[in-house]
């Protein structure tokens, strides 16, 4: 679950700094001369938007009752799972050749 939050974060961050950017140009914002201070103010806007997702998240998680202990236990790989796995991808790179 948390990798799966982790992987989709930076795409998640682009997308919600394009859509902020563009809301804001087509209200004429950033038309200025002083981008630095534009710059910032769409950032802190980013940041709002970043920290009320992430809240939005955490409530839907708690609601369909999530805690760390409930998780995958992965067992240790055997020696024999090991062969198991060298010999299946022998077999498939045998079967491509």
């Amino acid at each position: 679950m948390m990798l799966s939050l982790s992987l989709v974060f930076i795409p998640r961050v682009f997308e919600s700094y394009r859509r902020i950017r563009e809301a804001a140009e087509s209200r004429g914002f950033g038309a200025r001369k002083n981008r630095l201070f534009s710059g910032l103010t769409l950032l802190q806007a980013l940041l709002f938007s970043s920290i009320k997702n992430s809240l939005r998240t955490a409530e839907a998680l708690e609601a369909r009752a999530y805690t760390p202990e409930r998780r995958i236990m992965l067992l240790r790989l055997k020696p024999a799972d090991l062969l198991l796995m060298v010999s299946g991808l022998g077999l498939a790179i045998f079967s491509f050749v």
